[in-house]
């Protein structure tokens, strides 16, 4: 059947195949990016408005949605299943990323490479690193020898439209959409990359966690949905994104990456007689212990609750931030519980609405978080003031605000100022790995392309912990969700 959607003074027409929602037939279409929950009508956000006569609305559409809306011909996208020819306008926005300014982008007290931006006399040799991530990709075109950025690219991942987090990408892939996924994927980073560069031979290294890595090469994600979350595989791997070829930097389990892999890599702690923690959170929260003796790494799922929660447009560094501001003001109370009206009606903040189920959210996330550290330290047996420094990596720990961080408990207390956001270390280390390899060819060795010596030396000495096997993390957790 037909569907007109009327979408900023345009107007396209589509067709719906029978049995198909809304939902399914945009996401066909490239011109339309939607997130969300994938599709399985658990957030309420894929609104969208019948300028002709709606269908009946869902029993689950009247969860989210209230009878004025409902009278107005609103429904969800993704529940909604016209059985003839209708013209709807579209009501969601698409999501935004939150833009950095070039200096912002890598701490260089910590990353010395990233420097004299203003120099234009760029060499022939480039190469271009990408942080493949689960929310965001981004994309840098860099000087090898000096590792200055020429030019960058930040993009929303399309995987997102089968969900927020890895567990919604595996079972979306599990379920059939295993080729779409991959091929999304390769297709917006061939656009990518052609906006970088025209040349076919340039050094490509992609740094990401093993789930996305998995996807990319569309490779089974079966095991790692699954104990013991057995990955396919975790060395480096090469793959062709139309003209160009890239390397996958290897991984360390199939739980935590070679994003965390490349963070390592960038900040030297397989090289510190310092103890340090590298925290990256994000959908994934995943953390690494550690030095020169001894590296310890784990994850935890935190949800969308660090990159806004149920509310898309929300950064969770702001919700975090908000949320100690409502402690302070005694709206929300130390078990979590907004006081009345606000359990009830939400607590406004300019142009959104923090909601119990958010708070809710970010408790378990900031829980898990908590807990996790607490393993680590208890696992490598030191006390924290032992800890050197702990690396907030990723746009999240730049513009965290570690005091609010700390008014909710993200982090154990002592850790507060010890604390530094290092920029994207992913995307560093993918540079460095690059670099490594182009170095090598340079002086003439015959396999300059093989995995470099540090990255060898970080894997066997590395272990993973599963944090559900420890005994202590259950207690810790339960203890870490009060503010």
């Amino acid at each position: 059947m037909e569907v007109k959607i009327k979408n900023k003074g345009e107007e396209k027409k589509y067709f719906l195949s029978p049995g198909e929602t809304l939902f399914e037939m945009l996401i066909r279409q490239e011109n339309y990016f939607l997130s969300f929950c994938g599709g399985r009508g658990m957030c309420g956000k894929c609104k969208i408005q019948f300028l002709s006569p709606p269908p009946m609305p869902h029993a689950e559409e009247r969860k989210f949605l209230t009878p004025e809306e409902l009278r107005k011909g609103i429904r969800l996208a993704c529940l909604a299943r016209p059985k003839e020819d209708c013209v709807i306008s579209i009501l969601f926005e698409e999501e935004k990323i939150q833009e950095m300014d070039l200096e912002q982008r890598i701490v260089a007290s910590y990353i010395p490479a990233y420097v004299d931006q203003e120099q234009k006399d760029f060499s022939e040799s480039q190469m271009v690193a990408i942080d493949l991530g689960t929310t965001t990709i981004v994309l840098q075109l860099l000087e090898i020898a000096s590792g200055k950025i020429c030019s960058e690219r930040r993009v929303l991942n399309p995987q997102r439209t089968w969900g927020a987090d890895v567990l919604s990408r595996m079972e979306a892939s599990i379920q059939g959409k295993r080729e779409v996924l991959r091929d999304r994927t390769i297709h917006l980073l061939e656009q990518e990359i052609s906006s970088l560069t025209k040349d076919e031979n340039i050094s490509i290294v992609i740094a990401a966690n093993t789930v996305m890595e998995h996807i990319l090469m569309g490779f089974d994600v079966s095991g790692l949905s699954v104990y013991p979350f057995l990955p396919v595989s975790l060395e480096q791997m090469q793959i062709t994104i139309g003209c160009y070829h890239a390397t996958l930097m290897p991984g360390i389990s199939g739980f935590v990456g070679a994003d965390i892999m490349a963070g390592i890599y960038a900040l030297h702690m397989h090289q510190s007689e310092e103890i340090n923690l590298l925290l990256d959170l994000g959908t994934n929260g995943e953390m690494v212990i550690g030095n020169r003796d001894k590296l310890l790494a784990t994850a935890t799922a935190a949800g969308p609750a660090f990159e806004g929660g149920t509310l898309a447009s929300v950064q969770g560094t702001d919700m975090i931030a908000q949320t100690a501001k409502m402690l302070q003001k005694g709206i929300l109370d130390e078990t979590g519980l907004m006081e009345e009206p606000y359990f009830h009606e939400g607590y406004q903040v300019k142009e959104f609405s923090l909601q119990q189920a958010d708070i809710r959210n970010l408790q378990m996330a900031k829980a898990a978080i908590h807990a996790g550290v607490e393993v680590l330290l208890e696992q490598m047996q030191v006390r924290i003031e032992r800890i050197g420094q702990v690396f907030l990596a990723g746009g999240f720990g730049y513009y965290l605000d570690v005091e609010c961080a700390n008014r909710i408990g993200l982090l154990p207390k002592g850790m507060q100022q010890k604390t530094k956001a290092v920029g994207n270390t992913s995307l560093y280390g993918a540079y460095l790995y690059g670099k490594a390899q182009w170095q090598a060819k340079e002086r003439g060795i015959e396999d300059w392309h093989n995995t470099p010596k540090e990255i060898i030396q970080i894997k066997n000495s590395i272990k993973t912990i599963n944090l559900a096997e420890q005994e202590s993390f259950e207690g810790m957790y339960i203890a870490a969700m009060h503010f």
